[in-house]
């Protein structure tokens, strides 16, 4: 793109290089596109993890691009990309995998210091294991996994009474875990 043509794009309203993109007036379509990339990439960051920030970009990319055609110039383009971005967001982390699933019981149990009656079991020293990795984390993440897998609460009860977004809970409860199963896994337990 001449930086000529790409000043004057820069100049007209939206709705006019959206019809000359519709026209398939390259131009116009691959300063859209560079447009959506910038804007996508300023705001990916709050939507999903750094390197899934490329993936947001090609999707939020192609989704505008693809259905160009068939809409009209959105009146407010960034918001229009701010929630295109948001639903892609969510499908991408859709496609995360999930953390992994601790036994609650195993959780609720650990807190309990005393070995189980006439026991020298696998299941007690898991339990000894696991008490001592979560004593080790951080009481900000140990609080969410406690919180979680003892007393059962979703991540928006958690996030409600702990004054935090959604995100940030389920930030915590995938870095407990990791943590935990890091623990876990140096003492010797197959996690």
């Amino acid at each position: 793109m001449t930086e000529d043509y790409e000043s004057a794009l820069n100049d007209l309203p939206c709705a006019e290089v959206w019809a000359r993109a519709q026209a398939n007036d390259r131009q116009a379509i691959a300063y859209l596109a560079s447009r959506i990339r910038l804007y996508v990439q300023s705001k990916a960051k709050s939507l999903v993890k750094l390197a899934e920030v490329e993936d947001l970009v090609q999707e939020v990319a192609l989704s505008v691009l693809g259905s160009l055609c068939s809409l009209r110039c959105p009146k407010n383009f960034e918001g229009f990309l701010w929630n295109r971005a948001r639903a892609k967001a969510k499908r991408i982390q859709s496609r995360r995998p999930r953390p992994m699933d601790v036994d609650a019981e195993i959780l609720e149990n650990a807190a309990d210091p005393a070995p189980p009656p006439g026991a020298e079991s696998i299941e007690h020293e898991l339990r000894a294991a696991l008490r001592a990795c979560l004593e080790q984390l951080p009481s900000r993440l140990r609080s969410c996994v406690q919180r979680r897998y003892t007393n059962s609460e979703s991540a928006r009860e958690i996030a409600r009474t702990l004054s935090l977004s959604h995100t940030a809970i389920n930030d915590r409860l995938r870095s407990g875990l990791h943590a935990l199963s890091m623990c876990l896994e140096n003492k010797g337990v197959q996690v």
